[in-house]
Order: structure tokens, then sequence, then C-alpha cells
């Protein structure tokens, strides 16, 4: 509850009686007035500071009440008085901007920039009457007027205003071209941001040279460690995409979504990696860090963007990390989660036919819901699991492959590793590797491993989980 400076109904002169307070800052605070008016009540500190910067005093009237010198300033429900927070501080200004509001602000914005103010406007009054935005001291104040702009237009969102395809996602009456107005009017430059996507991921760059045999062939797909899944993907994947011809006459015109599934640690994103640097195509990720928020209906419009982004740039990969994090089962879960799940079973599908291959991991199979899981959706369910004794044994001998190393038994180590994730395997020989500069030798020993894996798995007992962390 906001503590106003005064009492109900105080008369702060004779024609102005303060109704309630609407928004409060340390120096301001906004009232409701008799007349359908609003007024603007400021404390001497916060009237310096604008006077300083160029704002004319003799905008606000002068009154001492309580042996407090304030300045106020009226307006009508003609004009806009309202905070312009980028964090939905103020829930009475969270709402989508019309057209006709949005130019009013633009050219605020704008005037504002041209009278020489140059501080942040993230936390700020913006005043219609008098068509200027009224900067607020804070020194956590960092957003540049791309945000300011898009926070307004999108109702409090933290999004930038150039970026068209969210933005007219929210303010879905808007024209493309009454778009182009309102940024030109602010004096922010457009950023189409499906063009310039285009161009910023465009797929004609050359292969990387490891991925190429000498007679400049492309060498085939492998993934030491994982046999069976270096072979569903394979079959299920880069097969299809190389051999066109023979499957679209079949209805089979692009690889269909999947799901690996398996403890952390085994190589559940190392083999998308692999994959996505095969086929040499842009990838998006879809994580908790990257989409997760607590602004209402936010994450349901980033995963919408994130699937546009990846269909402008088709042929693509979308990458599902953590699935559990947004597509668990729906019974019994909030409304704005299962706001995310439609948005997922929505748009999975669209993904495959625009030509985005769609790959989600999780460690939590149980949880995700039967509706994601069924045929259609995501058509494999692949368990990524702990390595067997063969499958560590070639991630040794990859590892060793490309340096300097004695006459190594991997049959030996790759027992001792047998139980390990191949995150362990990974760090092990990683530490080798570590161990052999540190000591200025020239290539790894058995002898070096050996020492290495005794201390690795003397710290593992000690945990409650294999592995450790240095």
């Amino acid at each position: 509850m906001i503590e106003s400076w005064f009492p109900k109904n105080y008369n702060l002169s004779e024609s102005i009686t303060l109704k309630r307070v609407l928004f409060a800052g340390e120096n301001w605070q906004i009232y409701r007035i008799n007349d359908e008016k609003n007024l603007l009540c400021i404390k001497e500190k916060l009237l310096t500071y604008w006077v300083n910067l160029g704002i004319e005093k003799t905008s606000f009237l002068e009154t001492r009440q309580n042996n407090q010198t304030y300045y106020y300033f009226t307006s009508s429900d003609e004009y806009l008085l309202q905070p312009i927070c980028c964090n939905l501080n103020h829930s009475s200004t969270n709402k989508i901007a019309t057209y006709e509001d949005a130019v009013k602000f633009a050219k605020a914005l704008s005037n504002t920039r041209k009278q020489g103010i140059k501080e942040s406007l993230e936390n700020s009054i913006y005043v219609e009457k008098l068509n200027i935005i009224l900067p607020i001291p804070d020194s956590d104040n960092k957003a540049n007027d791309n945000i300011v702009l898009g926070s307004y237009l999108t109702g409090g969102l933290k999004l930038a205003a150039d970026d068209k395809y969210v933005v007219k996602q929210l303010m879905y009456d808007i024209t493309d071209k009454e778009y182009e107005e309102i940024l030109r009017l602010s004096n922010i430059e457009s950023n189409d941001f499906k063009e310039k996507l285009k161009e910023k991921l465009k797929t004609d760059k050359p292969t990387r040279k490891s991925s190429l045999n000498e007679d400049g062939s492309k060498k085939p797909f492998s993934l030491p460690g994982r046999i069976e899944l270096e072979n569903f993907f394979k079959d299920y994947v880069i097969d299809i995409v190389e051999n066109q011809n023979y499957y679209k006459p079949m209805g089979i015109e692009f690889p269909s979504p999947f799901i690996l599934q398996g403890p952390s640690g085994c190589g559940k994103t190392y083999a998308v990696e692999k994959l996505t640097e095969y086929l040499e195509w842009p990838c998006f990720f879809i994580d908790s860090g990257s989409i997760g928020s607590s602004f209402i209906h936010e994450t349901s419009k980033l995963i919408s963007k994130i699937f546009q982004e990846a269909i402008d740039s088709a042929p693509s990969v979308i990458v599902i990390d953590e699935m559990e994090s947004f597509l668990s089962n729906r019974e019994g879960i909030h409304t704005n989660r299962l706001e995310e799940v439609g948005e997922f079973l929505r748009r999975i599908p669209e993904a495959k036919s625009n030509n985005v291959l769609v790959i989600a991991m999780t460690n939590m199979i149980g949880t995700i819901d039967s509706a994601i899981k069924r045929k259609g959706r995501f058509d494999h369910i692949i368990e990524v699991g702990l390595p067997s004794i063969q499958e560590i044994e070639m991630v040794i001998k990859a590892f060793l492959s490309n340096k300097p190393h004695d006459e190594i038994d991997t049959s030996i180590i790759s027992k001792e590793l047998k139980g390990y994730t191949l995150a362990d395997v990974d760090f092990v020989m990683r530490e080798s590797a570590r161990i052999t500069a540190k000591n200025h030798s020239k290539s790894i020993t058995q002898d070096i491993v050996h020492n290495v894996l005794s201390n690795f798995k003397a710290k593992s007992d000690k945990k409650s989980t294999p592995g450790f962390k240095m």
C-alpha cells in the first residue's frame, strides 16, 4: 500500500482536493484530484534535479504545506500522467499501448532527447501534456530508449521496441507501417528482425576444415562413445536430410522431433552439438535460463519468438534443454504453465513442417506431459544412459588421437571407468593432459592417467554422486 504524504480529501488549495494517491516514489507522488484530473506533486530536491537538466521551473506551482515546500502540476484525463517502469512495479500502467498513445509517447521521447536530457528514462514520469518524459535519479537505471519504448508499448515488459516480431504479437492491431512510424518518431532505428536474422545466420559459410577429408569431401558423421545414438542420428536425421529424392516420394519430407532422456553427464548435449555441427544449421536453445520469466504471459511469448526465429532461419535446430521445466504433466499446474505447454503443443508440429528439427532433452522423462510424448509430436524417445566399456574406450581413443602420448592400454582404463558418465571420462582425460603439461612432459603416459584416475575415484567415493569438480 502506498503511503500518501497527505490525508484523504486533503485540500491542497481552494480548488484542489487530493482524493487518493495513485503512484509514489521517494520524492514524488501522483494523486487523483477533483474534476477528473491528476496531480504530480514533487519535493524541492527533485525539482532542482529537473531544473538542472533544463526543465522549465514555471511548469510547476509552489505550495507550502506542513512546513514543507512542494511543487505540483495538474493534468486532465485527456493527457497521460504516469510513471514509466521497465519492470512492472506499477501495475496500473500494465496495459498494451494503442497506436495513438504510442505515437504521442514516441514524440515525447524524441522531444526529451532534443532538450538535451541524456539520463536513462528506465525510471521516469511521462507528462503527456508537456510532451516530455522526466527522469527519476537512480544509479541503477541503465535501460536505453529502445527498452524504455518497448516497455511502454508492451505494458511494462522489458523488451526492445525494435524487436518487431514480439512487439507486434502484443500490439496486434497495428500495421507494419504504423510500427515503423512509431520507431521513426522516437528516433529508434527499425530492426526488421527476420531480415537481419537471415543475414546473420546465413548457412553459406565455408565448411569447417575439421569436418573435411583430405580430398575435400565431407567426413561421415561420427559420435565416439555413443554407437546406438550415432546410428539413430544417421538413420532418422542425416539420411533423410541428405537423400530427399528417396524420402519425399514416400511422404517423408523432414526428420521428426525426438527426445534424448537419461542422467546428467551422459553426453546428451555433446551428441546434439556434434549433430548440429555436422548439419551446419543454426541452432536455437530453449531453457529456463533463456526464456524463464516471472512476468505473466512473457515465457510463452518468448517460446513463440524462438520458434519463429528458427522457422525464419530454416533449416535449423531447436534444442529444448531440461524440458521438464516447461512440459511437465499439466495436472494441478498454474494457468500460465498450461499456456506454455499449449504453446509448445502448437509450435512443435509447425516447426517440423517448416524444416526445423526439434530436439528435447530431459533426465525426468516420467514427469513429461503425455500429450507431448505422443507420436506426431515427438516420434522417438532415445535413452542415453551410462556408457558401456566399449563406448568409454572409444571416447578415450578419440581424445588421445590428436595428442602426443605413449603406448596406453585403453582397455584397462575403460574397465576402471565403468559405471561413470562420459563427462567423468572426459574429465579424467583432460586432467591427464593438464598434469602432463604441468610436469613439462611431452606426452601422456599410462602412469599419469592411472594416477589421475586413482585420485578421481578416491574423491568420488567420498561423494554421494559420481564425479567431482575441482
